[in-house]
């Protein structure tokens, strides 16, 4: 084989190996980054061997768990579906529930809420942040004003042994009682997440009837799937008023309301947790890309040129 064949031939490996890189690099790199988040190699074998008994156990455990430093903490009665991110990616197709029992003792949430620029063509995966202004301490203040009111969660929100207390416009109603520092969806979120004795449990044991239409949407679509937020990370949803989002451009389901998502590995708000492409994941990628286009311009440069040019020089000539 001439040293030209042999330089062809490299050439053409390397381009393959570009290619393949590529291809596999979503499949491949992402597991690997995924599976280092554990301290042992665990085979699918094992994962199938995964009772739904020991899941409970985790259900039981009262387990001072964060989901960040900053917006969820010291949250108790979390699943290993929640807390593992591994386990996550492997147990997507059991339909598995957040606990009723699930809460936090300290939950922050953004006042106004925008869209990253690059993103406001696609609502589901757009990235919601805080436009700067203080974030509201969800628990402790609504709490305060739980005392304040003399309430519960049941009382404020649910009709009590079918009496109707004829509230035509309950989110009205809180706001007025509040001094307008809580609206409805606050109360639910608080309900939902900051108390053991929760809205998720008076709504499965029918021990709640929501007093007017706006409690009724709420309380009734609130979400349970632990897969709400996607198959791709987890993510705590929760409600808010489609007011606080700052230029929205494109409809939603509800015009007042809509639940959006906390993502746990990505660390932001969505209204769909997305997939986290990794700086690892980036920079192979990256290389990958460069790889293919050094090969192509190697061989476009020592193969195609030089028999173009060749053709041409030979038409010249006769």
């Amino acid at each position: 084989m001439s040293p030209h064949h042999l330089l062809i031939l490299l050439l053409l490996i390397f381009l393959l190996v570009g290619i393949q890189i590529q291809h596999t690099n979503q499949q491949e790199i992402k597991f690997i980054r995924k599976s280092s988040l554990i301290h042992q190699e665990i085979s699918s074998d094992q994962w199938k061997q995964s009772s739904i008994d020991d899941d409970q156990a985790y259900l039981m455990e009262e387990i001072d768990w964060t989901l960040s430093d900053h917006y969820f903490t010291h949250c108790w009665n979390t699943t290993r579906l929640m807390r593992d991110d591994l386990y996550y990616d492997r147990m997507f197709t059991m339909g598995e529930e957040i606990p009723s029992s699930f809460g936090c003792t300290s939950i922050r949430l953004p006042t106004v809420y925008e869209y990253y620029p690059y993103n406001r063509k696609s609502i589901y995966n757009s990235e919601l942040r805080n436009i700067g202004l203080e974030d509201e301490a969800l628990c402790s203040r609504v709490a305060d004003w739980e005392r304040n009111l003399n309430v519960s969660c049941q009382t404020l929100l649910c009709e009590m042994d079918g009496k109707s207390e004829g509230y035509s416009d309950l989110n009205a109603m809180i706001r007025q009682r509040t001094d307008s520092k809580t609206r409805i969806e606050d109360w639910v979120n608080y309900c939902q997440y900051c108390k053991v004795d929760n809205l998720r449990k008076y709504r499965e044991e029918k021990k709640c009837n929501p007093k007017d239409e706006t409690a009724n949407f709420l309380i009734r679509k609130f979400p349970n799937s632990a897969f709400f937020c996607g198959f791709h990370q987890f993510g705590i949803p929760f409600i808010i008023n489609t007011s606080r989002i700052v230029d929205l451009s494109v409809p939603l389901e509800h015009t007042d309301f809509s639940f959006i998502c906390y993502c746990r590995e990505s660390q932001a708000f969505h209204f769909k947790c997305p997939d986290v492409t990794t700086e690892f994941e980036l920079k192979t990628e990256y290389f990958a890309f460069l790889l293919t286009i050094f090969n192509s311009v190697s061989i476009i440069s020592t193969l195609v040129l030089p028999k173009g040019f060749s053709m041409i020089k030979d038409r010249k000539i006769n």
